[in-house]
């Protein structure tokens, strides 16, 4: 049932009985609703006495909302009973390293990966988190093998001296 609430302007309302707990309703606010010949005390009315007596939940929190429900939508996100202290390593320095000794493309590729480690950890997605910094340490491994084997190959082959002398023998100096 809907009830209104006496007030200096007049009445409010209609509200549910839950709308004016939240309001602050008290045992002796006058209320009325349909049926009733006369403005009553809030604490007269047996529907209201229990609105007003029932537990509210919790006030909400929309970080945890935003930390369980995902893309909009209403399925929980999956989360481990205890939360590692320490984000896993994102191997930004490994990185770099693949950039300058190893394949660019595979660095790329790490990079992406390594990238996404924290914000997946900060939102709670610790296994992917995990899952993004193993990939990245595998991208950056296997973009400094290639590299390295690339650039023995051409130092055996004399493709990367030539390359670095411009063309120059180097027996000349010699």
């Amino acid at each position: 049932m809907n009830y209104y609430i006496a007030s200096e302007q007049g009445p409010l309302g209609p509200y549910t009985p839950r709308q004016l707990k939240l309001r602050g309703l008290g045992e002796n606010d006058l209320v009325w609703c349909d049926g009733m010949s006369e403005w009553l005390p809030a604490g007269q009315v047996q529907e209201l006495v229990e609105a007003m007596n029932t537990e509210m939940p919790p006030e909400f929190n929309k970080q945890r909302y935003d930390a369980v429900y995902s893309n909009g939508g209403h399925r929980a996100v999956q989360q481990p009973a205890s939360r590692p202290e320490e984000c896993p390593n994102n191997y930004l320095w490994l990185v770099i390293l693949t950039f300058v000794f190893g394949n660019l493309i595979c660095a790329v590729v790490a990079l992406i990966q390594s990238l996404a480690v924290k914000r997946l950890w900060s939102r709670g997605e610790v296994e992917s988190a995990s899952k993004k910094s193993r990939s990245a340490l595998v991208w950056c491994i296997v973009g400094i093998v290639v590299g390295l084997t690339i650039t023995t190959y051409q130092l055996i082959n004399g493709d990367l001296t030539e390359m670095l002398t411009g063309g120059m023998d180097l027996t000349d100096f010699m």
